[in-house]
């Protein structure tokens, strides 16, 4: 119902669902986006107890809740972050539900997001990659309002109030792909999915937004080199400078650093960019989805809000920085520490 027409946007977590068997398409992109989120937390706590990664695929409400619930006792004090996929399904309603599927997964039915709210309580950061994103920032800020005044009458009857039952309802971050009255775009050349693949992995999504569009195309196809097969190829591991990935992941870091230095306050930049490195990175790559998704005629957006950064300067050197890898690709590829960033 929320599907847009054909042809359309195919991939997910950069796999083709429809390129699987029929029955394994769904688990292939979960256990793809697992790993993708695995790589944005640091290297040492990627095989830690203290780290659960949940997965539902095609869920009923039941399980749904089970999952929230499982996550907030895992982490008690600590932020868990939900990220939700609606492509194909209905857009979110105007009274505040986003989609899932029945128990016999024959049609969807309506979930309430004052209930995902209840089960995973705070703090919490929400992914919502479906259109009408903006939608669900004004309910989840109208049912955390809804909450602190119930909390507040609970204190006025009983006359007292009681620190050990409260919950911060309203201790969450947001980010969602596009405004209220907005859809999701769906070019086949882009993934289906723009913005999940700009948070879990800027380098690749940069570098195939930045081959489709930089003056170097036209050489691309006089050469006859797949530059797109090219990009799954480059060598390396983002945690190392010393190989090409590591090193286009740098630079991405710091310029986006620098971006949300200059243009978010300083208390907003201690809370997003430095508290916690999985909320951090995050939000860097939220900037780098924030200038695609702009590019695609939508409007993401967060909670906490912040301000648009897609004409900021610095941009301009991170296209630089690809442009200059993109010409060095193929002998990249072939010979990795002949790599010059010119950073």
């Amino acid at each position: 119902p929320g599907a847009p027409p054909s042809p359309r946007a195919r991939s997910e977590a950069w796999i083709v669902p429809s390129r699987k068997k029929a029955d394994r398409g769904i688990e292939h992109v979960a256990k793809a986006l697992k790993e993708q989120y695995l790589l944005l937390c640091p290297k040492a706590s990627r095989n830690s107890r203290s780290l659960m990664i949940k997965q539902t695929q095609d869920p009923p409400v039941d399980a749904v809740k089970s999952m929230c619930l499982q996550l907030r006792s895992f982490a008690k004090e600590k932020r868990v972050i939900i990220h939700y996929n609606g492509h194909g399904a209905p857009k979110p309603s105007t009274n505040g539900e986003v989609w899932v599927f029945n128990r016999e997964l024959t049609q969807y039915i309506p979930l309430s997001l004052y209930d995902l709210q209840t089960w995973t309580a705070g703090p919490s950061l929400y992914i919502f990659d479906c259109s009408r994103g903006g939608l669900i920032l004004e309910w989840l800020q109208k049912f955390t309002e809804q909450r602190q005044d119930e909390q507040n009458r609970t204190y006025l009857a009983r006359g007292k109030r009681n620190s050990i039952e409260e919950i911060h309802y309203g201790d969450y971050y947001a980010i969602v792909a596009c405004a209220a009255n907005e859809a999701l775009p769906s070019n086949q050349e882009n993934p289906a999915d723009i913005l999940t693949c700009c948070l879990t992995t800027p380098i690749k999504m940069s570098l195939r937004w930045a081959s489709a569009r930089t003056i170097l195309q036209y050489r691309f196809k006089e050469d006859e080199i797949d530059y797109q097969q090219l990009i799954d190829e480059i060598p390396g591991n983002l945690d190392d400078r010393q190989t090409p990935l590591g090193e286009l992941n740098w630079i991405f870091t710091a310029i986006t650093e620098t971006i949300a230095w200059e243009c978010v306050s300083p208390e907003l930049f201690q809370k997003l960019f430095r508290e916690d490195p999985i909320v951090a990175s995050l939000f860097r790559n939220y900037l780098l989805a924030d200038r695609i998704l702009r590019d695609a005629q939508c409007t993401p957006s967060t909670y906490p809000s912040l301000p648009s950064t897609h004409y900021h300067p610095m941009w301009k050197m991170w296209d630089q920085v690809l442009d200059s890898f993109l010409e060095q690709l193929p002998r990249i590829v072939r010979q990795p520490k002949s790599f010059r960033s010119n950073s």
